[in-house]
Parts: structure tokens; sequence; C-alpha cells
């Protein structure tokens, strides 16, 4: 298998540059993945030690609360035998904790008091009283006023004995915890912190206890970002219950209908960052951390770094909070960025190494055949002088200013071709698809899809190169190198062909006062003129007519003689229409008053003249059965006239009226008479 210069050349460059980036980024990369992992281990220990002491803090309050209402007690702030002398203390902790605080005493009675917004600084409050504590009061208390704000208290019956409940014995024991349990609503976890109620003596008479909710802690929790997609969550290492995390996922189960507190293995698959770490490390890494542990999972871009650390105090609390920290928060963007400029600088490299490898091959390489092909489009003189050498540079700057005179040339000889014969190149170019024009010698005009072969050179006798099937239109061409090759996709109209046979119809437009305004001024005449052959051209373009040429303001267009147009008659109509419309629409400054003539019949249609001059032309009687129709609308003061052929065909789409009867040019002597009508408009 053989390949190119080119393809070699890109090859080796596409290696040198990759290998000369990879050994120059190769330390750099080693090294800032160095610095990532000291980074990453200080980061660790940072995040770490904050959380672990924000939950602290969350944990500490509570019991610093209930610390307080003891020592109150203890000091003979409370009064027992007049317990509403102990709202004031208990209010205090309840406003200022939004926690509900709760006395119970050993003979039953309790009393209890919940924070109330509204009004501020108000308190619900609950007392219990009577036999075995069969009774309660209901009432508010306002904690600035220091009174009872329902008077009478509401009378309750009570069931509720604090003595006979499960916390009441462990916080009289002394200040502790309880074990997590779920709140009533079955949404948040909760402990009881609470302590004894003692006097100075150290005489117990009953208990503190404050129903601490953890949804305090998980809202701080679910607020914090660890890393960028790191995970924190926590857990009470007693029941190995999930308390919550930093992520959307519930810390409740049902279990046959019975809610109850997650286990991290019934959340482990909710996250993929906790379900590697329970995957790897289990649940007895978790439980067995009495200290801060660390486990790394993995290496590299997708290593994760466990931290688990104890939220314990002196009182039973006994939690862990385990951090995890992907690595590729932090290597990620170093490592995509590290490869990043090592393909910035493969590529950099292999540009320069293809840019001089260009050079080279444009320096060995003049384009100077190229340059005077561009240079003989654009004149219309063919040359094949290639013995210049030019230098590169040079060279491009003189086939810019080759296009730039080729566009120039073709621009304005365009304007001068026939319009029937850019007519039938425009419809090739539609239906067919043909490549753009090409303007060659003695003013033929090319049209082609193929490319052409390398070194072949050819040029086309007056002729028309199409895209089509028309077989009849091909012709012998020459060129410098001898006949042009013909193919499937090219064919040769020559300006030479004979004249066809073609039912046509034939519109002759004229506009009134012209000579008038041409005797005022060069430019006003230009401008009316301008705006005259506006008016018809886009309505002879709208309905595929063509307009062949003008003599003044006499204009000429033609249907089904340069293209093909099945329906020429209804179109003419369609044209008459257009041009009276756009007339009508005119304003008083630039009115005018256009006469127009039309005919129908056969013509010989196609390229007339000698070697000096050619053009399409059209040849009959129709041609002068048009003008004389011109001069009839004249004569007669109306804006058209259609010939009897013409207005019997288009009469079944447009309303027609005759207007006299004339004997047409080409009838014999003593012939009949035809009918010729004018075109009011469109059948509704």
């Amino acid at each position: 298998m053989t390949i190119s210069v080119r393809t070699f050349l890109a090859i080796v460059t596409a290696v040198v540059g990759i290998s000369a980036a990879a050994i120059a980024f190769a330390p750099v990369y080693t090294s800032a993945l160095s610095s990532v992992e000291d980074v990453v281990e200080s980061l660790r220990e940072e995040i770490g030690a904050r959380l672990q002491v924000n939950v602290e803090q969350y944990f500490a309050a509570p019991q610093l609360r209930v610390t307080s209402l003891m020592t109150s007690a203890k000091l003979g702030a409370m009064n027992t035998s007049d317990k509403y002398t102990m709202m004031p203390y208990m209010g205090e902790i309840a406003l200022s904790s939004g926690i509900t605080v709760t006395a119970g005493f050993e003979d039953g009675t309790y009393l209890s008091v919940n924070p109330n917004s509204q009004p501020p600084n108000a308190l619900n409050v609950f007392y219990s009283h009577g036999v075995a504590a069969s009774q309660g009061y209901r009432f508010q208390y306002n904690m600035t006023t220091r009174t009872n704000t329902s008077s009478p208290p509401i009378i309750t019956v009570n069931t509720y004995n604090p003595t006979v409940r499960p916390w009441y014995p462990v916080v009289v024991a002394a200040q502790s915890w309880s074990t997590v349990y779920l709140d009533s609503s079955g949404n948040f976890s909760v402990l009881t912190v609470g302590g004894p109620f003692t006097n100075d003596t150290g005489l117990k008479f009953g208990g503190f206890a404050m129903d601490f909710s953890t949804a305090l802690i998980l809202s701080y929790l679910g607020g914090q970002r660890v890393g960028k997609t790191g995970r924190v969550f926590l857990m009470d290492r007693v029941t190995n219950g999930f308390l919550g995390g930093d992520w959307a996922v519930s810390s409740v189960v049902n279990n046959s209908g019975t809610l109850q507190m997650a286990q991290v293995a019934d959340v482990a698959s909710s996250d993929p960052l906790v379900s590697k770490m329970y995957g790897h490390l289990g649940l007895e890494f978790i439980k067995n951390c009495t200290a801060p542990c660390r486990a790394d999972i993995g290496s590299g871009n997708g290593a994760l770094f466990v931290d688990v650390l104890a939220i314990t105090d002196s009182y039973g609390l006994d939690m862990r909070l385990v951090v995890l920290l992907p690595a590729k928060d932090f290597m990620d963007k170093i490592d995509h960025d590290s490869k990043v400029s090592i393909a910035a600088t493969a590529v950099a490299i292999a540009v320069l190494l293809f840019f001089s490898v260009g050079v080279g091959q444009l320096a060995l390489s003049p384009l100077s055949h190229l340059e005077s092909r561009l240079y003989a489009a654009a004149s219309l003189v063919e040359t094949s002088d290639e013995s210049e050498v030019c230098d590169f540079l040079t060279e491009v700057v003189s086939i810019e200013g080759a296009f730039t005179v080729l566009r120039e040339e073709l621009t304005r000889i365009k304007s001068f071709v026939p319009q029937s014969v850019l007519q039938t190149i425009e419809e090739r170019d539609n239906e067919e698809e043909c490549a753009p024009l090409v303007l060659h010698l003695e003013g033929s005009i090319c049209l082609s899809e193929s490319q052409r072969q390398p070194h072949q050179q050819h040029r086309a006798n007056d002729g028309l190169v199409l895209t089509a099937s028309q077989s009849e239109l091909h012709s012998k061409s020459r060129s410098s190198e001898g006949a042009l090759k013909k193919s499937a996709t090219m064919i040769v109209l020559n300006m030479n062909t004979g004249l066809a046979s073609r039912q046509v119809t034939l519109l002759v437009a004229n506009v009134i006062g012209f000579h008038d305004v041409s005797a005022i001024s060069p430019g006003a005449c230009l401008t009316f003129h301008e705006r005259y052959l506006n008016i018809i051209c886009a309505a002879s373009s709208k309905n595929r007519g063509v307009v062949d040429h003008f003599s003044g303001d006499r204009v000429f267009i033609s249907f089904n003689a340069s293209n093909n147009v099945a329906t020429h008659v209804t179109r003419c109509a369609a044209t008459i229409c257009a041009i009276e419309d756009s007339v009508r629409k005119l304003s008083a400054k630039d009115a005018m008053t256009v006469r127009l003539g039309a005919a129908t019949g056969r013509v010989l249609a196609g390229n007339m003249g000698n070697n000096t001059i050619k053009r399409f032309s059209m040849v009959g009687r129709t041609v002068n059965q048009s003008m004389v129709l011109l001069q009839l609308a004249k004569m007669w003061n109306v804006p058209n006239v259609v010939s009897s052929a013409t207005m019997e065909t288009m009469e079944f789409e447009y309303n027609v009226e005759a207007v006299g009867i004339a004997v047409l040019p080409g009838s014999e002597k003593g012939g009949k008479r035809m009918v010729v009508g004018s075109v009011l408009g469109a059948k509704a």
C-alpha cells in the first residue's frame, strides 16, 4: 500500500507534535498532581474539623439549657410548692430554644411550657394537678408582663403521668441523652435531653426534659458543600440509625406499614459515593471509629477520601459524622487542563510543522499557470504563456486581483447579454442545478455540472453550454487542444443553430408621453425609463415571460419562445393585469400611461445573425400583429388589445371584452375580419 507525501508528512507531524508536548508537560503534570494531593490532605482536615465543631455545637446547646434549669432549681430559684414560680425560668429556655420544656414531678404532676409566636413572648402552658394529677389547667402566659392572659384557665382532663414515661427515670437519674427515636409525625428523628430537679441539699423532686429534633442539624448539613460533589451524613452509633445527610434522601423507611428510622444500609444505594463507601468499608468501619478515622478508596482521579468523625459528649451522645470527598473534585480540573495543554501544544507544534511544509510546497509549486488562466477569463483573451515563475506571495496578490477583474468583467458583460439567453440559462440552473456561468472567448457562455479534468482546456465556438437533454442543440466546438469532449451532462447550444417553429404569445408595451419626458433632460429620461422597465420586468419575470429587447419605450415580451411555457396565453394575460395594476398604484408625480398589444401564433424562433452580431429573434406575422394591436389600443383609447386567438384561449380564466373588428397583418386580401378584445382582469 502506498500513501502520498502529504499524508506521510501529516502523520509524522502529528507524532512529533504529540510526543514533544507529552515530553514537555510530563514533569509539570506530575508536579501538579503531587501538589493537589497535599492540598486535598489539608482540605480534608479543614472540612472535617469545621463540620465536627458546628454539629457538636448544635448538640451542646440543649444540654446547656438543661444545665441552666438544673442550676436554677438547685439554687432555690424554683419553688416546688408553688410551681407557677417556675414558668419564667422554663419560659426563657423555651423562647430562646424554640423547644417545648417539660418538668415532671414525683407526685405525678407535670408542667409543660410551649413557645407561641403569636402574640410575641407568649407561652402555651399546661399544668396538671388534683388527685393523681387527673386534671390540668391550660392557659397562655405572657413573659413580658409575667401574667396569665387566659382568665380563667381552661380546665381539661389529664391522663398523662410523666413518672411512668421511659424518659423520666433516665433524666431523674442523671443529665443525659435518650436514644434516637422518630417524632410523632414520623418525619424527623428526635432525642430527649434532660436532667434531675434537685434542691440545694440534693433531694430530687422530679426531672426536666426537652425533645430535641435533629431537623435543625440536618438543615445545616443540607446547606453544606463538601468540595464540588462530596457528601456528608450523620448516623447514630448505638442504633445504626441514619439521621440524614446533604442529599435528598428520607431518613424514614416503611417496614410493613410501620415507620422506622432508616439504617445506613437502607440509603446506601441512593447516592453513588455513599454506595461506593459502604461497598468497600461496610458499616463496621464506621461504628468502630472511636477517634477520627480515615480511609482512601481507589487512587488517582477516581479516588474517594472517607473521614469518620466522632460526635460525643459527657452525657452519653454517641454519633458519627461521615464525610466523603471525591478526588475528581480537585484533580479533575488539573487532569483536564494538563491534557488540554498537552493537546494544545501538540496541535501548535503540528500546525507550525504543517505550515512549514505548506510554505515549502507553495514555494515549489508556482501558480503562474493558474494566474494566466484567471486573467485570460477576465480579459476574454486566452494565453498559454507559463514561462514566468513568480514568488508565491506575489502570486496570491495577483490571483486576488485577477478574481476582482473577472467578477467585474462578468457583471458588466452579463447586462449586455440578451435576456432570452439568460432566461434559458437561469431555468437550467434552477431545474438541473448547473454549475456557475463561465464566459468564453468570442462571446459564448458555458454552463457545466462536472469538473474539468486536469490540463483539459477547451473553448466553445459561439456556443451556450447548458446542462440539459435537448440533443438538437449540440454543435461543434474548437479549442487550442482539440474538440470539446461531450458528456452526458453537457451539450452545446450554438448561436448559429437554425430557426425552429414555435407557438408563442408576444406582448408589446409602449408608454405614452415618453418623448415628451426625453425632451426635458437626459436625467429625467433615464429615471422615467428605469421606472417603466422595472414595472415591465417585474410583471414578466413573475409570469415566466422574457423581455427579448426594447427600443426606446417599446418593449417586446415573449412567452414560450426562448423558454418552455405551456400556459403562455394565460401567463401573458396575468402579465397584462400585473402591469396595469402596478401603473395604477403609482403616485401622481410618477404617473404614466401604458398601452399593450398581444398576439398568439406560430413564429420561427432561434439565433440569427452573422459572425459580427448574433441574437435571439422571432420571425412571423404574429410579431407584426402584436405591433398593430398596440397601435389599435392607442387609437381606440383602451389599455390593451389582444388578438382573437389570444382572447379565445384566455377567456376561460380572464374577463375579456370585445373592443372592435380588425384585419391583422398576414391575412389574405379580402380575408375574414377578426374580433379583437381587451383584458379586463382575472375572473373571480
